[in-house]
């Protein structure tokens, strides 16, 4: 008689699933899949597996995938550390309950990436895909409000058309009525101030949330993983607290994890950071993702903003000191 999956010994189960991978590598030569071909949404990525959510049934199994397969679905000058991220939409195939094979990935909208950190430096880290917006959490103390880490946030969404939305937790430590995020509302990015501590501002952030593609992104120890324990009832992310002596925050968050809402959303949780070096931007293209440059007497010419032209007044400006750090953090990349 004949064993069903669930039924086999995990090393029969890997020997299984490891003769229909070569299959798939052996006939699937096409690069991404249709859309309406997928079933599955990713939500996790492991070492060797990927956990996914299955439309129509709602299991979670973990899949395994041949590299080399999902490798040809993406772009031939794009050399990312992984063929898959959270948000991917793939075509699968379950075996039992427990496990599946990825068989197609189809084409990403957008995405929300970095330049790999460690000894995969000059890799793209695909951060997470197919995203209506990102929340970009900050802090009004505990850490302080970082505009440099936020600037690179806005940078990327502007870079991916992922539309930003400027998230300031720990308010409840608000002390004065200085909003160094003030400069953010000028220049027509949306924010909004709340406290996963004290549940203020949550049932707002919700509703600017529902029914969409979010990322939740941020410095380490800003709070991200906090609000979605408070905003979503079936999520226990480890959260963790500020060292008192440097001020930062700790990892905590290991990898990004999507996480399904009841409403039709699926939010994000990534893992803090403390720096975000950006792909496929140079110091020739940088001027073009701060908006307020465009009103400068130099802005026609070719002038970098870096003090050279005597013409440029760009020094006047709020974020020119974020520019300046990041222009010269390219052209180190660069050399």
């Amino acid at each position: 008689m004949k064993k069903k999956f669930d039924d086999l010994s995990n090393r029969e189960r890997n020997r299984f699933i490891s003769k229909k991978s070569k299959k798939v590598n052996n006939t699937t030569r096409t690069l991404h899949i249709p859309i309406e071909e997928t079933n599955a949404t990713v939500l996790e990525i492991y070492p060797k597996f990927i956990k996914v959510r299955i439309d129509n049934t709602g299991q979670t199994p973990l899949c395994t995938y041949r590299r080399a397969a999902l490798w040809q679905s993406r772009d031939l000058d794009q050399r990312d550390r992984s063929p898959l991220c959270c948000g991917d939409r793939v075509k699968t195939k379950v075996f039992g309950t427990k496990d599946g094979l990825v068989e197609g990935v189809a084409k990403r909208r957008n995405q929300l990436s970095r330049v790999a950190p460690g000894r995969d430096g000059g890799l793209e880290h695909v951060i997470a895909a197919n995203l209506d917006l990102m929340v970009i959490v900050s802090s009004f103390s505990e850490p302080e409000f970082s505009p440099g880490l936020v600037d690179r946030f806005l940078i990327a969404s502007l870079k991916s058309g992922i539309t930003p939305l400027l998230c300031i937790n720990k308010v409840d430590l608000k002390k004065s009525e200085v909003k160094p995020w003030a400069i953010y509302e000028s220049l027509g990015i949306q924010c909004i101030t709340v406290s996963a501590k004290k549940h203020l501002g949550l049932e707002e952030l919700k509703a600017l949330l529902k029914s969409k593609a979010v990322v939740f992104c941020g410095h380490s120890g800003v709070g991200k993983t906090s609000l979605l324990n408070q905003l979503v009832e079936s999520y226990s992310g480890k959260t963790g607290s500020v060292n008192k002596s440097t001020g930062k925050g700790k990892h905590t968050t290991s990898s990004s994890q999507l996480l399904t809402i009841p409403d039709g959303g699926a939010w994000i949780d990534t893992p803090g950071v403390r720096a975000f070096s950006f792909s496929g931007i140079t110091e020739i293209t940088l001027k073009n993702y701060f908006p307020e440059f465009e009103k400068l007497p130099c802005s026609n010419t070719n002038c970098l903003h870096d003090g050279v032209d005597p013409l440029c007044n760009a020094t006047e400006l709020f974020r020119y000191d974020s520019y300046q750090r990041i222009l010269e953090s390219l052209r180190e990349e660069a050399r």
